[in-house]
């Protein structure tokens, strides 16, 4: 059991650190594809090297792979919009208030369960979904005490960006979700995360052909610090879960995870970025690891 908590919580400061990267992007006005282009296109391959079953692909039973493929792919897409979203909500306002609201796309995958497959509405979950929304608003009411940070030319502002990362990836962990309730189904070929990763590479590969792109030695360095934590991050979560099933407390995995990554990275916000915070920045961010944990547990 320790050692399954110690794999989710390494899970968490691994994607804290990952908020940083993009802080760090964000920050510098870096060329976001050209970074995240190289980072998942090697992210993508060394899935497919060190996750991929080949001998199950090749000579054994094989099991929905290609409406697996038509999720996952288009999932992985959907990341990449929405980590847009998050990026030039970044630029213009309060990098803590938008990851956090980034994280909170969790709700969707229990709302669809609920709502489409029977799982049970349980109170603390439904608990959990108000607070989350709850931190929206808070997170609302301190946009309106920093309104110098918003756009002037009249855009979406960062708390509408944020919204529409929270809608994409709300739609991206749905799909990731869907396999698991189909009959008589697992993930014995291990390409979930491979396919996810594929339309993740496609999406950032093709944003940087497009906008023509091409980075530097400061992007390259980002990339490479990308590479170096979204495998290993994935590999942290999954033993988490493995180490945790005797015990039945598989659902510590995601509230421990997902907890660690915000309050790691609002320390970052606040120890090193010293980012200007009202109370309702402190308020949306404890309030909204609250609802997770609850919505997890």
């Amino acid at each position: 059991m320790t050692l399954g908590i110690i794999f989710a919580l390494t899970c968490g400061l691994l994607w804290a650190f990952i908020g940083v990267l993009y802080s760090t992007m964000a920050r510098r006005r870096m060329q976001f594809f050209a970074v995240m282009g190289p980072a998942f296109i090697v992210t993508a391959i060394a899935a497919w090297v060190f996750l991929a079953d080949y001998h199950t692909l090749f000579f054994g039973k094989t099991n929905g792979t290609a409406s697996l493929a038509w999720l996952m792919i288009p999932s992985g897409i959907l990341t990449v919009l929405g980590m847009v979203c998050m990026q030039t909500a970044m630029r213009r306002g309060h990098h803590a208030a938008c990851w956090t609201i980034g994280q909170s796309a969790l709700i969707a995958p229990y709302l669809c369960g609920v709502f489409f497959f029977g799982e049970p509405l349980l109170a603390r979950k439904a608990f959990g979904v108000a607070l989350i929304l709850a931190s929206l608003v808070a997170f609302g009411r301190a946009r309106r005490k920093t309104e110098t940070e918003e756009p002037a030319n009249g855009g979406w502002g960062w708390l509408g960006l944020s919204i529409a990362c929270l809608a994409l990836l709300s739609i991206q962990q749905t799909l990731t979700t869907l396999p698991s309730h189909w009959p008589n189904w697992t993930d014995s070929l291990r390409l979930r995360v491979p396919l996810m990763f594929t339309g993740v590479a496609l999406a950032y590969g093709s944003g940087a052909l497009l906008t023509k792109q091409r980075p530097g030695r400061t992007e390259l360095a980002i990339s490479a610090g990308m590479v170096c934590i979204s495998l290993p991050s994935h590999y942290c979560l999954y033993k988490a879960m493995d180490c945790l099933t005797e015990s039945h407390m598989v659902g510590l995995v995601y509230p421990l995870a997902v907890g660690t990554c915000i309050l790691g990275f609002a320390l970052y916000s606040l120890v090193i970025l010293k980012e200007k915070t009202t109370a309702f920045h402190a308020l949306g961010v404890l309030i909204g690891i609250g609802g997770i944990i609850l919505l997890s547990i």
